[in-house]
């Protein structure tokens, strides 16, 4: 299947484009160029099934399809309860998310994601291994792997994680109003500390703010199982203000996660082959996310007849 994407690289890449941009007479052309994505139609249903079929086409040799299926069967499941049960308030919540254009903005960061994968693709194809192990314990000898682009992969974690946390406050949203009817309530036991209270959970939209990894941990039984073995906030972090030093000759990975001044000493250390395939895993998370968001705009445009 990577095999077969390379051919239609630039084609795929560029329909994401043409999309993000509204300009639907060259999406439609590009939608002609690319076996298994037609374009029946310029309703705004049928240009999303289009958009659709490639981040599927794009998606495939990296993701797991049973679960793609399984989420993708639920996931309208969910809204239509919603809609039976709390119509209102879910109503009132998308109205939100369209009106601030969240959902807007979340649904482009996470399609600008899905063409460089695609373009690392060398680096990821040990990772794909890995499915099959027993254990994801990768173990001290590093994997000769391609290391040529690791600041490309570095930064694509990094960025993975920040559409991820985004995408948690689309999850929160959803789980508030399944558990209590109302997108902004959060679980009434986790607001309060010895200190006082979390201000972070006073609305869906303060915890919009909070750090991913607490944000994980303020979801009470959620109706979306997140993978943690996805998440290393710390490397994230440290990628993020730059801290970390990678030598290529054992693809190790020192980073520096806690803050110590102009100091360096408190570090981790992890194999280029060990983030790789978490970055593999955190793409899936992302992508499975993404057919939520795919629900969500179908519910917009077919059943409640809004714009997006």
């Amino acid at each position: 299947m990577l095999n077969y994407l390379h051919p239609v690289q630039r084609d795929l890449f560029s329909l994401i484009t043409q999309y993000k941009r509204g300009d639907i007479d060259s999406f439609e052309k590009v939608c002609a160029r690319i076996p298994g994505v037609s374009l029946t139609s310029r309703k705004k249903e049928d240009v999303l099934a289009a958009l659709y079929s490639a981040t599927s086409i794009m998606s495939s040799p990296f993701t797991i399809h049973e679960h793609n299926a399984e989420i993708s069967d639920v996931a309208p499941k969910i809204y239509y309860w919603l809609l039976d049960n709390h119509r209102d308030k879910t109503i009132e919540f998308i109205d939100s998310i369209l009106s601030n254009n969240f959902l807007k903005n979340l649904h482009n960061d996470c399609l600008s994601l899905y063409p460089r994968l695609v373009s690392m693709d060398l680096a990821f194809r040990p990772a794909f291994f890995y499915d099959y192990a027993d254990t994801e314990e990768l173990g001290d000898i590093p994997a000769r792997m391609s290391t040529a682009d690791f600041e490309t992969c570095n930064n694509f974690y990094k960025d993975l994680a920040e559409v991820f946390s985004r995408q948690i406050t689309l999850i929160a949203g959803i789980n508030n109003l399944l558990k209590r009817g109302d997108c902004n309530q959060f679980e009434s036991s986790l607001k309060h500390t010895k200190k006082g209270t979390r201000p972070g959970l006073d609305s869906l939209d303060a915890f919009a703010n909070v750090d991913l990894g607490n944000k994980i941990d303020f979801i009470d039984n959620s109706f979306y199982s997140i993978d943690r073995e996805a998440i290393d906030n710390k490397l994230r972090n440290a990628i993020a203000h730059y801290k970390y030093d990678y030598k290529e000759s054992s693809q190790c990975i020192t980073y520096y996660p806690s803050k110590e001044g102009m100091s360096r000493e408190k570090y981790h250390e992890t194999q280029f082959m060990s983030f790789i395939r978490k970055s593999l895993l955190l793409f899936r998370e992302v992508h499975n996310v993404n057919h939520i968001i795919k629900a969500t705009l179908f519910l917009c445009v077919l059943v409640l007849k809004k714009g997006i």
